[in-house]
């Protein structure tokens, strides 16, 4: 499975930022439209049949959504930037519609810790140390780490999405990446306002460039 993870490792070893890893509001945007316990729906009465290739993508889809959120939550503490702790915010309705939909389904829930920095993932524990330690250099460090989640979140959801066609897991998905989306433009304003630019390695630059040209505001 091609996953955030595996894109994450390959692109901080490209910048450097990784070495033997193996493993809302104006400053915001507005993210996911599903609020946390929902997945755009009437929760079903029984668990929906699901394969064994979409719960695997959707427990790891839960656990990547609070590494996003635990990064930033310990990088906002760390750097006192209101960015970060509006987009943790975000990411935690992201995490939280993940484990409906989880729930929805009858699958078990691999967060049983949400304790930050707690994984049941062994790579995903690494990855979180490994992009902590490199957003504490400085704070343009950290914004980088920041577009670089987003930027990754929204190649890996292209990745999930061409594996089904279940219509509410597809709705959550869609719903994610316009959080990404405003995300990633949150984080090229601040990297702007500090004359740092970031250079897109996993997305197309057309497609950069369409994603910064557009608003922020609700996803569905």
């Amino acid at each position: 499975m091609k996953t955030l993870t595996g894109w994450m490792i390959s692109a901080f070893v490209a910048m450097g930022l990784v070495s033997g890893c193996t493993g809302v509001g104006a400053d915001a945007g507005t993210s996911s439209g599903l609020e946390s316990g929902k997945t755009g729906g009437e929760e079903a009465e029984t668990p929906e049949e699901t394969s064994e290739g979409l719960a695997a993508d959707l427990r790891y889809l839960r656990e990547e959504e609070k590494l996003a959120r635990d990064v930033y939550l310990r990088l906002g503490e760390a750097w006192g930037l209101r960015v970060f702790e509006n987009i943790a915010r975000s990411e935690q309705q992201h995490t939280d519609t993940v484990k409906a939909l989880l729930a929805t389904r009858g699958i078990e829930d691999p967060v049983s810790d949400d304790t930050v920095g707690v994984f049941q993932d062994e790579v995903l524990r690494g990855l979180y140390e490994t992009l902590v330690e490199q957003g504490l250099r400085s704070e343009g460090e950290a914004l980088k780490v920041g577009a670089m989640i987003e930027e990754l979140d929204i190649q890996d959801i292209g990745d999930l999405e061409a594996r089904t066609e279940e219509a509410d897991v597809l709705a959550v998905y869609q719903s994610l990446k316009c959080g990404s989306h405003n995300h990633m433009r949150a984080f090229s304003r601040q990297l702007d306002q500090r004359g740092l630019s970031y250079a897109v390695q996993y997305i197309t630059e057309d497609e950069y460039a369409t994603i910064l040209a557009g608003e922020q505001g609700a996803c569905p």
